[in-house]
């Protein structure tokens, strides 16, 4: 493969370099989401969706604590209001109507949390647009303990430097991500002000965001550098751009 400079927009200081590997698109609110016990009997799927919503919180909340620790107390809040939304009534009471209806843990919690969550997006203000993306990442979580359903790989499995590559990512997953094993973060869309990237910039975790359709998946594997100061990505980088994107971090 030739050398392909792809322009986006900078997200967090700093450069590193590693293979491609991008992250799978989590399915959006509305995708088939089916209890493992297939038919729903509410009573045990109302005891499902509770133990869930309860490990979601607890989970959060131990995010939340170790974040602060290693990014200070303002990004753990992220996840502390995570923590929030995992127990407020106004995203688990419909959630749990619909089981006593007779709908799936998974289905019920996932339409509950992406309709509030688009009540939120609805308003015109880019705080509501933020917190709007932190119920969704909340919903994902609490589907992903119903149904088992593993996060996605977020290192490769030679233990070598990674790139992840991916439409967007929850702000949960970037601040989980180990910088001896990850290098940088190329997102397709994104914003600057986006809580991914507040975590990403906390944590001095090299970010380029807005690449577009440019970042294809079929670039997965391939050698990159990228300049999150300066929003570039370098595919198939020759040694000069090695030599520039020589890792460091903001």
């Amino acid at each position: 493969m030739a050398r392909l400079v792809l322009a986006g927009q900078p997200g967090s200081p700093g450069a590193g370099t590693g293979r491609l590997l991008f992250v799978p698109t989590v399915a959006p609110e509305g995708a088939t989401v089916e209890s493992p016990n297939g038919h729903a009997n509410p009573v045990s799927e109302e005891a499902r969706l509770a133990e869930a919503l309860a490990a979601a919180a607890n989970e959060l909340e131990e995010l939340a604590r170790t974040t602060s620790e290693r990014a200070g107390t303002e990004v753990g809040a992220i996840f502390e209001a995570q923590a929030l939304f995992a127990r407020d009534p106004g995203v688990v009471g419909p959630a749990l109507d619909l089981v006593r209806s007779g709908t799936s843990a998974e289905k019920a919690m996932d339409r509950a949390s992406g309709q509030a969550a688009d009540g939120l997006a609805a308003v015109d203000d880019e705080y509501f647009r933020e917190r709007a993306a932190d119920l969704r990442d909340v919903g994902r979580r609490v589907v992903g303990l119903l149904s088992g359903r593993h996060r996605p790989q977020l290192y490769l499995s030679n233990g070598s430097m990674a790139i992840l590559a991916a439409t967007d990512l929850d702000p949960s997953i970037v601040a989980v991500l180990r910088p001896e094993l990850v290098a940088g973060i190329v997102l397709s869309a994104g914003a600057p002000n986006g809580h991914a990237a507040i975590v990403a910039r906390a944590l001095g975790m090299p970010l380029v965001l807005g690449l577009g359709a440019q970042l294809d998946p079929s670039l997965d594997g391939a050698r990159a550098a990228l300049d999150g100061a300066t929003g570039r990505l370098v595919v198939e980088p020759d040694a000069r751009d090695i030599d520039n994107a020589a890792p460091r971090r903001a």
